[in-house]
């Protein structure tokens, strides 16, 4: 709960410890966006006082997404429901559904400015597919976190190539998605130089047969499809303080001492 503190009515605003009564995840708790908006927006004082430990980071999970009312991912018969011509609405489920809830996201965070450093992804799943990629509008980022998510290896690789400022990088239990017609393509991922911290979990690279095919592609995922591990190689990290790997497979066997030898 909020803390229970007592302000004097004379009390210098300049004295008030703005940080301690406003703690970020409490103070998300009570309001709701709008809210937070309004009240961030009194004076310029506390807009200033706040901003750095409310904006600097946004943790995507399922409860967070749901608070959208035009959320692209409702249960199925839900989905259903609300197509009046099923065939149509279906095929254009991306640019009518997707497509627009991306764009306001992208709007949204856009307001955070430069504050907003760490974003997280945690247990999106196949939402992640179309989500995770609005990463490569935040360039400035120094922390990202992806766990329990799908995401096209393709635009993951293209996503943290533009990460110039990246010093943290957390993957776990990551789906990489790889359409059948590119399987045969050689996708090297290559981390940023800026990186201080890297952790490395369990990952897997799979085939994929929905092309252009997002709502059977969320929806209709009981298809067959190919797996197998997936390895970000060992690479020059200049800036490189700690790794952490969560796989124990022989390829990482070799991993530190490869590490070694490309990081003198």
């Amino acid at each position: 709960m909020l803390k229970d503190i007592s302000i004097p009515s004379k009390a210098d605003p300049k004295r008030i410890k703005w940080d301690v009564l406003f703690l970020l995840r409490e103070f998300k708790y009570y309001l709701s966006r709008g809210e937070f908006i309004e009240i961030s927006s009194l004076n310029q004082l506390l807009r200033e006082k706040l901003k750095y430990k409310v904006l600097y980071k946004v943790r995507f999970n399922l409860d967070f997404l749901f608070q959208f009312p035009n959320y692209f991912y409702l249960e199925k018969f839900e989905i259903e429901n609300e197509l009046d011509d099923e065939l149509e609405a279906i095929k254009n489920f991306q640019c009518s559904r997707i497509d627009p809830f991306i764009d306001e996201l992208v709007k949204d965070l856009n307001s955070f400015d430069l504050n907003l450093k760490q974003i997280e992804f945690d247990t999106l799943y196949r939402q992640g597919y179309f989500i995770i990629p609005l990463v490569s509008n935040f360039t400035h980022l120094s922390s990202l976190s992806i766990y329990d998510c799908d995401l096209e290896l393709k635009s993951f690789n293209k996503l943290i190539s533009k990460l110039e400022k990246l010093e943290f990088l957390y993957l776990n239990r990551v789906e990489f998605v790889v359409l059948a017609e590119e399987w045969h393509l050689d996708y090297e991922t290559l981390l940023p130089n800026s990186l201080k911290e890297l952790e490395i979990g369990y990952m897997n690279l799979r085939k994929e047969y929905y092309k252009n095919a997002p709502y059977n592609f969320l929806l209709n995922n009981t298809g067959e499809y190919m797996m197998e591990q997936y390895y970000i190689p060992p690479q020059r990290l200049p800036n490189l303080k700690k790794l952490s790997l969560s796989m124990d497979t022989k390829f990482y066997i070799n991993y530190f001492g490869n590490l070694l030898d490309l990081n003198p």
